[in-house]
């Protein structure tokens, strides 16, 4: 009971000052998922490793709190790697998704429209459009 009377009152937050509470899962920067437990000890997920206090857990490693789509990524049963492989993944398709993003709205600015834009922002612009002549 006394561990419980220690922690009563302490508040922590990840490396962006979300809180963390109990039962949320933590990902840190080495690859590891840990889920904080109700007596704020950090469980490692894909290990058998011991519990960790969190306290110990945040002064050694910066973490982050995990959204719930992350944690049903790695949690969904049959699901094959490690937790930060399918987390590796799902940032990678975010990633493609906003260059895709990002390419159709260049493609719906006129091209000198842009180059206007960036001289105005300080850049220095010159281009060159190819041009296929066939004889």
């Amino acid at each position: 009971m006394s561990k419980k009377k220690e922690t009563v009152g302490e508040s922590y937050t990840d490396r962006w000052g979300t809180p963390i509470k109990p039962h949320c899962y933590l990902a840190d920067n080495g690859g590891r998922v840990y889920m904080v437990n109700s007596h704020y000890q950090a469980v490692p997920q894909d290990e058998n490793a011991p519990a960790v206090e969190l306290s110990v857990l945040l002064q050694d490693e910066k973490v982050r709190v995990l959204k719930p789509e992350e944690v049903l990524k790695f949690n969904k049963p049959g699901s094959q790697g490690n937790a930060m492989e399918i987390l590796d993944e799902e940032a990678e398709r975010r990633k493609r998704e906003e260059n895709t993003a990002v390419n159709i709205v260049l493609q719906a600015v006129p091209d000198t429209r842009l180059a206007d834009e960036l001289r105005r922002r300080g850049y220095h612009v010159t281009a060159v459009k190819p041009a296929l002549i066939e004889i």
